[in-house]
């Protein structure tokens, strides 16, 4: 089972980055693609440091709720992502 996650996390990353990336460097332009790109790609590794230290501290306190702590943030993201997109169809 944790390989099966593993595989999924991996091919979701590996799907997200590169699309993310690629809005980032459109929405930038020509001049600031550069900069944008590297600064998005230093807050990601920050991101990851943080959220693996921080998850992991959780994991200690909590035990298996993590789990469930991290799938109702990700719920409330995919959520509100659809606020989102409906507001910026509204413009």
């Amino acid at each position: 089972m944790v390989y099966f996650a593993v595989i999924l996390f991996a091919v979701g990353n590996g799907l997200m980055w590169p699309s993310f990336m690629s809005i980032l460097s459109k929405r930038a332009g020509k001049v600031h693609q550069g900069s944008v790109q590297g600064v998005a790609g230093s807050i990601g590794g920050l991101a990851s440091i943080v959220g693996l230290t921080l998850g992991g501290f959780l994991y200690t306190l909590l035990g298996a709720v993590t789990s469930l702590i991290s799938a109702g943030v990700i719920f409330a993201v995919f959520v509100v992502s659809f606020h989102v997109l409906k507001m910026k169809g509204s413009d």
